[in-house]
């Protein structure tokens, strides 16, 4: 029978949590609410991190019809269909789609129809940049602001990027920097810093590796330094740290954030 949109299959992922290789981090959420088709009694929304979770970590989702299907099964029974990723590079689409390149390929062979194309979503940085894939297989940035914008329409949010000024970012970032600077100075790390606009990134060198330990370390202390601030009431915008294999990334808003943002935005019951 139908699923009643009173039950609710949720776990947040809120950040990354160093654990053991053989302990992956569970990066899908499940949102049950009525059904769209009479076919499928399932979810109405589900979510997917992208690395180790649709693909290898660093790595593209090049060739995986098996689970490409499963995906395309999905959206062809009415679910709406996101990946809620850090990878984050504003609203350089390109760049979205090449990591995903082997999963819109499929979708561009097996011609899934453009409703069911509006029913994929990607959210990059976290919860920072909307994408939608259009009727041409490629993702087109989600409108923030104005009427039907998502920033706008999710603007009651406490958490939601909408209601971040610009300073709040700055100093969150400009604090989580100085935090892995002195790490990568302290263990001597053959690393560079990277920062974007909503996020700050701790990288090995060319033909270099950092020590999970020291990935850890770095965690350990940016977490620690940030939940300090504001006489340790913390950061005035959520936020996430992790250790992403080979480097670490400080990212202003998390996937849980995303995932609340999704369903207010697209209608459906939390």
């Amino acid at each position: 029978g139908a699923v009643s949109a009173d039950m609710h299959l949720n776990r947040w992922v809120t950040s990354t949590r160093n654990v053991s290789d053989d302990i992956k981090e569970e990066t899908m959420t499940a949102t049950a609410g009525t059904p769209t088709s009479t076919l499928f009694n399932g979810p109405k929304m589900i979510t997917f991190d992208g690395d180790q979770t649709l693909y290898s970590d660093g790595a593209n989702f090049d060739s995986n019809p098996r689970l490409a299907n499963y995906l395309y099964l999905l959206l062809k029974h009415g679910v709406t269909v996101a990946v809620v990723t850090a990878a984050g590079y504003e609203y350089k689409t390109e760049k979205y789609e090449l990591r995903l390149s082997g999963l819109l390929a499929y979708f561009s062979e097996k011609k899934l129809s453009p409703a069911d194309c509006e029913r994929f979503y990607l959210f990059g940085g976290e919860c920072n940049y909307l994408l939608n894939l259009g009727s041409d297989y490629k993702l087109h940035a989600v409108k923030e602001t104005g009427p039907g914008g998502w920033c706008t329409s999710t603007r009651y949010i406490s958490e939601a990027p909408a209601n971040w000024s610009d300073e709040d970012v700055k100093t969150l970032l400009d604090t989580a920097e100085a935090s892995v600077r002195e790490s990568m100075e302290d263990q001597h790390l053959r690393s560079r810093i990277i920062r974007k606009k909503r996020s700050v990134g701790l990288i090995p060198r060319p033909d270099s590796e950092i020590p999970r330990e020291a990935l850890d370390e770095a965690v350990l202390r940016v977490q620690a330094k940030l939940s300090s601030m504001n006489g340790g009431k913390g950061p005035p915008l959520p936020f996430c740290a992790f250790n992403g294999g080979r480097d670490v990334w400080v990212d202003a808003g998390n996937k849980r954030v995303g995932v609340h943002i999704l369903q207010s935005y697209l209608g459906i019951p939390i």
